[in-house]
């Protein structure tokens, strides 16, 4: 065969000195993951890369996540969404505060300014689902009005996408707390009165594939004292106003003592919102109110531990 000549080599020297300094090919990144949004379209308020992350039981949390594209001349704010998936629809809000990351609620919603985009986005920004009415597996799809203050209103149907594009929280969380993935746990409630905290944490699920810090942090919630609460309340038994007081005192300190993972945020936001909501309405002396929010804030807990 004939030598290849001087170009070919030297063609082929750059090549392989171009890869060496790019590094190997990449698959390209699923909407999902992206981070940075398009230009705003002049004169256009437009809302692209919506979707949702799974939550497998009802009663469970999930988030949404968006780009809003203002294109507009003026600035305008995101005030509201509703969705007949959920029972409450908030926009919320990570934040660090002493180094603790903690989801606010943000009940004005948010500014947007002109000419700019607006991306909502796990660890950041995120509408949020509280009490699902139905469990949401990769392939549903979310109804989601979004209003803006300019009277605006968006009709969205929101992919739930899967786990490996929005990772989990709730039930599904077993496979990220490192538990089993099989059918949804069920649980003999007259068996469980009487279990201590920290039992009814252990009997749930193994920890062992946990971080000790984050196994410690969440054996340390006080889901048994909620489940008797819960179930004292819906059985129409006497209840201790302080013991369940300082129950729910407890809780969220707990939750505000760590550093939770960006996976497990949501589910902690929802949860922590729910325990101060109870705590007020058991200072407020309002039973029912009482009753609804603890069995919410147990559905919500035995889905952080299973």
């Amino acid at each position: 065969m004939p030598k290849p000549s001087v170009l070919w080599i030297v063609l082929g020297a750059s090549l392989l000195l171009w890869l060496a300094g790019c590094g190997p090919m990449r698959s390209p990144q699923p909407a999902a993951q992206a981070t940075a949004a398009p230009l705003p379209e002049a004169g256009v308020l437009a809302i692209v890369d919506a979707r949702a992350r799974p939550a497998p039981l009802p009663g469970g949390t999930s988030a949404i996540y968006f780009t809003v594209l203002n294109g507009l001349d003026q600035p305008v704010q995101l005030v509201s969404a509703a969705s007949p998936a959920a029972r409450a629809v908030e926009t919320h809000e990570t934040v660090a505060e002493e180094g603790v990351m903690k989801m606010i609620p943000l009940p004005d919603g948010y500014p947007v300014p002109a000419g700019t985009a607006l991306i909502l986005q796990p660890g950041g920004k995120h509408i949020m689902l509280i009490d699902l009415v139905e469990p949401l597996t990769p392939g549903d799809t979310i109804e989601l009005t979004v209003t803006f203050d300019s009277g605006q209103v968006f009709e969205l149907n929101v992919p739930v996408l899967d786990p490996q594009l929005n990772r989990p929280t709730d039930a599904e969380g077993r496979a990220a707390l490192g538990g089993p993935q099989e059918q949804p746990v069920t649980h003999d409630h007259a068996s469980m009165q009487g279990e201590a905290p920290h039992e009814h944490a252990q009997m749930h699920g193994d920890n062992a594939a946990l971080s000790p810090e984050l196994a410690a942090a969440l054996e340390a919630l006080p889901v048994g004292a909620i489940h008797q609460l819960d179930e004292a309340i819906a059985q129409g038994s006497d209840w201790d106003a302080d013991a369940a007081r300082t129950t729910v005192d407890a809780l969220i300190t707990q939750l505000d003592a760590f550093s939770w993972p960006d996976d497990l945020r949501p589910s902690i936001e929802a949860i922590r919102t729910h325990a101060v909501e109870l705590h007020d309405a058991i200072e407020a002396g309002d039973p029912a109110r009482v009753g609804e929010l603890a069995a919410a804030l147990h559905h919500l807990l035995h889905a952080l531990v299973p």
